[in-house]
């Protein structure tokens, strides 16, 4: 029987791919099977893959042309046989007792996906400079006592600032994923927000410790550390038309919990707007163009009119400033201040013996005078 199929979609990664195949073959639990998919890699990935396979019977390597990673865990997971699924990124690393010591506790707790810490670790210097937050981004610090419901625990992670979408992070039980029709979206980045939040919402039984089983590589080449664009943005933004449909298709009453749906909703709307501010104006077109017409329509009709009357009111409050900084240069308001500023004293004067007494303003004033010769 296998417990566990670990599923590891695989593109250009032949300088780190025979470590990471070793930390899984690694593990202490012995009845898994591992589903690698070449996503049409041009280096050495597919014979490497080739390799082990003949070194290893657990290990099955499905090829298929360049189609993306949603596409490769999708693919294998058709191909699945094991109780739980782990997916493993090619680049990245576990310890060795990982899927043991977390497939013992999903039998004992009869869970439908549990949620454990990571950590990550630098290609170079240079890059843990650059990106010192990702250290901890992994890591779920929150204090959890016992087994809940999907949304509950979606509640709890984003109370603790723990909600974080890695399926590397996650060991699920396989015919959650068959039953609610749960897969990645195939055609974008970020994919890991849509899933995740769709396992939550559709588990009965799940639960998070604290223990760090992963290690994530920050790389040069990676969606992590490179430059955002319009692949960005429509990642974030198909994320959110699927998981404002997601979210509204549940049944779920609790007000608390329904307020961190609402706000894992509202970080997606925001990178959308924030990317969308930041690319060029030939990047907003390609995004645009690549939207169905519904998704055109909803962007238009909600998003870009926010945004738009955002930047039309931060323009107006530019405006006013500019406005205000010119009066204040001017010759007349200079006069306007000299002639008035005794009168302006008088009264600060006033207020202050009112506030503090005759005796704290008389040394206050004799202190501005010295302070002035």
């Amino acid at each position: 029987m296998i417990k566990v199929s670990v599923i590891i979609p695989v593109f250009n990664v032949e300088k780190y791919l025979e470590e990471c195949l070793d930390s899984i073959l690694a593990q202490t639990l012995k009845e898994i099977e591992i589903i690698c998919v070449n996503d049409g890699s041009v280096d050495h990935s597919l014979q490497i893959l080739k390799k082990y396979e003949r070194f290893d019977d657990r290990i099955i390597v499905l090829d298929q042309v360049n189609s993306g990673q949603s596409v490769a865990r999708n693919k294998a997971l058709e191909y699945a046989s094991g109780k739980y699924v782990y997916f493993m990124d090619s680049d990245d690393l576990v310890v060795s007792r990982m899927l043991e010591e977390t497939w013992e506790i999903c039998e004992r707790d009869n869970l439908d996906v549990l949620f454990f810490s990571g950590t990550s670790f630098y290609e170079n210097s240079d890059l843990e400079e650059k990106h010192k937050n990702f250290v901890n981004t992994y890591y779920r610090k929150g204090n959890y006592e016992k087994v809940v419901s999907g949304p509950e625990l979606l509640a709890q992670l984003q109370n603790y600032k723990d909600y974080a979408v890695s399926p590397c992070l996650q060991l699920i039980r396989r015919e959650l994923l068959f039953e609610k029709k749960i897969r990645f979206c195939e055609g974008i980045i970020h994919e890991d927000n849509c899933f995740t939040f769709q396992v939550l919402l559709s588990a009965k039984r799940a639960f998070c410790v604290n223990d760090i089983y992963f290690y994530r590589r920050v790389r040069e080449i990676s969606v992590m550390t490179q430059k955002e664009t319009y692949k960005n943005l429509r990642g974030y933004f198909v994320c959110l038309v699927r998981q404002l449909q997601f979210a509204g298709e549940q049944q779920i009453d609790d007000p608390y919990i329904n307020q961190k749906i609402e706000y894992i909703l509202w970080m997606l709307n925001y990178h959308v707007q924030r990317i969308y501010l930041k690319i060029s104006i030939e990047e907003r077109e390609r995004f645009i163009n690549m939207c169905s017409p519904y998704e055109r329509y909803f962007f238009k009709s909600t998003i870009l009119k926010h945004i738009e009357a955002n930047v039309n009111n931060s323009k107006k409050v530019s405006k006013l400033n500019k406005e205000i900084k010119e009066i204040k240069e001017s010759n007349s308001y200079r006069i306007g201040r000299i002639i008035t500023m005794p009168i302006r004293k008088i009264k600060g004067g006033i207020r202050c013996m009112r506030d503090h007494g005759i005796k704290y303003t008389c040394k206050l004033t004799i202190k501005k005078i010295k302070a002035k010769l």
